[in-house]
């Protein structure tokens, strides 16, 4: 069933990049079928901030702008990388939720100009530079992650340890108190993240600018994501999809739900909605 479709959007962990932090061969080729027998345009909308999802996008050839931290800032893949979007958090609500967020005795992650500033623990911290591929600067506390934040930052996270049994109370009372401000929305990304960006925010948003600096409309779009992240995109897209690996809540919402991740699901989606009539 092909559709009429301009521009896929793709975010990154768990919808392309398996746990492995890999490409699988089929995704692989799926994509360089679009790049090579098609004229749609390819980009990522992931939640990783720039450093850190500029090695995927090069090794998978897009060109189009990369839309980071959760639609919070948008770069240009050309010399440079020249900011083309940023909607970072306010600074003074910033350091508001940071001394809130860290009373409640929560890993917070600071993102600032592109640089991870975190007070999380060393299992945390460790894991996420890892999967991350980035190095974060460890502060103890959040006076030092405060004095840290001089600019506005482009989002925050809070992250539970996987072994917490109070993980999930903990991102409950998070959720409490970030009801209560304004100025911010926040989603999760996967278990155990709740990310924290300015209310004008979201991925669609980003990806929508995108598009139209392309000349292509909103229902030309196809998004395809794996968490509530990706919610924002996936229901406003022309053609929304959801991977078999989501949330129950987030494939409810969403059109169209494809195989999971370890079973291809991006490559199948790919193959439904833009290669079958090639």
């Amino acid at each position: 069933m092909k559709q009429d479709i301009k521009l896929i959007a793709f975010d990154l962990d768990g919808t392309l990049l398996n746990e492995r932090l890999m490409f699988s061969p089929r995704v692989r080729q799926a994509i360089k079928r679009v790049q090579h027998e098609t004229d749609v345009r390819l980009m990522l909308a992931t939640g990783r901030m720039f450093a850190s999802a500029l090695p995927f996008v090069q090794a998978l050839g897009f060109t189009l702008p990369l839309v980071g931290y959760q639609g919070g800032m948008t770069r240009a893949l050309t010399p440079g990388y020249p900011i083309c979007q940023h909607t970072p958090l306010e600074l003074a609500r910033a350091h508001a939720l940071i001394e809130q967020l860290c009373a409640l005795k929560l890993n917070v992650n600071v993102y600032v100009n592109d640089v991870l500033y975190t007070n999380a623990c060393p299992n945390v911290s460790s894991w996420y530079a890892n999967a991350a591929r980035v190095r974060p600067v460890v502060l103890q506390d959040a006076e030092a992650l405060i004095k840290a934040t001089t600019s506005p930052p482009t989002k925050l996270v809070v992250i539970t340890e996987d072994d917490d049994p109070q993980g999930e109370a903990h991102l409950a009372a998070a959720r409490e108190r970030l009801m209560l401000m304004e100025g911010i929305t926040f989603c999760s990304s996967r278990r155990g993240f709740l990310e924290i960006m300015h209310a004008d925010a979201s991925k669609w948003a980003a990806v929508r600018r995108v598009a139209e600096d392309c000349g292509i409309a909103p229902e030309a779009v196809m998004a395809v994501g794996d968490h509530e992240n990706d919610l924002s995109m996936i229901t406003q897209a022309g053609v929304g999809v959801a991977m078999g690996n989501a949330p129950e809540h987030v494939r409810a919402q969403a059109p169209y739900v494809t195989a999971s991740i370890t079973d291809d699901g991006a490559a199948d989606a790919i193959e439904r909605f833009v290669l079958t009539s090639v």
